[in-house]
């Protein structure tokens, strides 16, 4: 008999605040989670254009920023492709898309090697740069992603976050989708700029505060795209009878509003879209009264087959129903979005000057943790930490700018994508945590 192979498939669950509510109409949320089976595979060829600053300001990092990469190319096989753009005032393809088979990787490490710090910072056409890159491949891999790295503001070139945004799109027609990270060094980087970047992009903004955290968060990133199982996730939520969807709380949604962006998983990983419901009175006992139909489809990379999953929500009604106390996992994604939102409020007031009512904020925001029933599991305690971390690097307008603005940020990706974008992350996965230990033992 053939042994049973493991599944690559996603999961998809749906779970609602309460198992059971009355006869009332009444409010609940409800999450749908989506799950990538933690297995090992034989992953997909990936794409890499890295884009690092070169400007003068670079030139205490940059050897850490040229060992970094050349730990990153190791990690690369023979089908795996990297290019690599520097700039300042200038743009510079030092090294095309390139598969990094064992004499291009001698070559390309050379390459690196002679880089050196000079001039000032053209981000936005260093940025679009490697966006063509991705977008002109010849037999495109699924898994492509840009990685900008940056420790100033772009002051040379498009210098407006918006408008860098804005020109994202026109650089990015490729057949295959393409992320965009980003690694602000240091306490003069534009974290509001380099936090939109990643965002537009599918990305994540990675924080660097110390010249160790370069190497850590190089690898969590690549720890990541080694490990891709899925992606063009979508979800549609369709209400049912007695049922209306009041919100959902996302970042992205699709063009045609008909469905949730979820975009990629890792192994490992699970995502969660958190909706809010409102149910109808009715007159009767129901066992199970359906609320929602749930619709996913996404590319398995792993088989290279577009897949589909359907399910349904259900809830009880009894007129003599308990008091529940609200599903576990449905309160901590609760609670995940309500961070999110806390710490974009907090800081567009922090971004106006007024540190008050942005620490108010992020005080109102513990108080809603300590609210939860389930207040004493470790996620919680992570949540308050969060905050803490956050208001202790907020005692000036100058420590905001060059400290807490970044942390803020930081935290922000990471809780609105549920995706490590530090060590410390309680989302590390295992691809990501083996990928830390290799950098450890080199």
């Amino acid at each position: 008999m053939a042994p049973i192979l493991p599944t690559t498939q996603l999961s998809l669950k749906a779970d609602t605040e309460f198992n059971s509510i009355g006869h009332d109409a009444k409010d609940i949320y409800a999450i749908a989670t989506i799950t990538a089976p933690d297995v090992e595979f034989k992953r997909a060829p990936i794409d890499i254009a890295c884009v690092v600053d070169r400007s003068g300001s670079m030139g205490s990092m940059m050897g850490l920023v040229k060992e970094t990469l050349v730990f990153v190319m190791d990690q690369l096989l023979d089908e795996d492709r990297l290019s690599l753009v520097v700039f300042d005032h200038e743009i510079q393809t030092i090294l095309p898309l390139t598969n990094m088979n064992k004499n291009n990787k001698l070559e390309a490490k050379q390459t690196i090697e002679s880089v050196t710090a000079r001039g000032s910072t053209n981000l936005s056409d260093a940025l679009y740069t490697g966006l063509k890159i991705c977008s002109a491949r010849e037999k495109p891999s699924d898994v492509c992603s840009v990685l900008l790295f940056t420790d100033g503001h772009a002051n040379s070139g498009i210098t407006v976050a918006d408008q860098i945004v804005a020109g994202m799109d026109s650089n990015m027609t490729g057949s295959k989708p393409v992320n965009v990270f980003t690694f602000g060094f240091g306490e003069n980087h534009d974290a509001n700029m380099l936090r939109q970047v990643a965002e537009a992009g599918n990305g994540l903004y990675y924080y660097i505060s110390k010249t160790e955290e370069i190497a850590q968060s190089f690898s969590d990133c690549i720890g990541g795209l080694l490990s891709v199982s899925a992606q063009n996730i979508n979800i549609n939520i369709e209400p049912l009878a007695g049922t209306t969807v009041k919100c959902v709380h996302t970042k992205s949604r699709n063009p045609n509003q008909q469905g949730i962006v979820v975009g990629d998983l890792y192994a490992g990983e699970s995502k969660d879209v958190v909706f809010e419901l409102s149910v109808d009175k009715t007159e009767e006992d129901r066992t199970d009264q359906e609320l929602v139909k749930l619709q996913l489809t996404y590319y398995n990379v792993v088989d290279k087959t577009t897949e589909k999953q359907e399910i349904t929500a259900v809830i009880q009604r009894s007129k003599d129903a308990p008091m529940d106390v609200p599903n576990k996992d449905v309160d901590k994604q609760r609670v995940r979005v309500k961070q999110a939102e806390a710490l974009q409020k907090s800081r567009l007031a922090a971004d106006q000057g007024d540190l008050v009512g942005a620490r108010n904020i992020l005080q109102q925001q513990m108080q809603f943790v300590h609210t939860s029933p389930h207040q004493n599991d470790a996620f919680y305690g992570g949540m308050v930490n969060d905050m803490n971390n956050v208001m202790s690097a907020m005692t000036s307008q100058r420590s905001y700018v060059t400290s807490a603005s970044k942390v803020m940020n930081q935290q922000w990706s990471e809780q609105a994508n549920q995706r490590s974008n530090n060590i410390s992350s309680g989302y590390v996965t295992k691809a990501k945590s083996a990928m830390q230990k290799k950098l450890a033992d080199k």
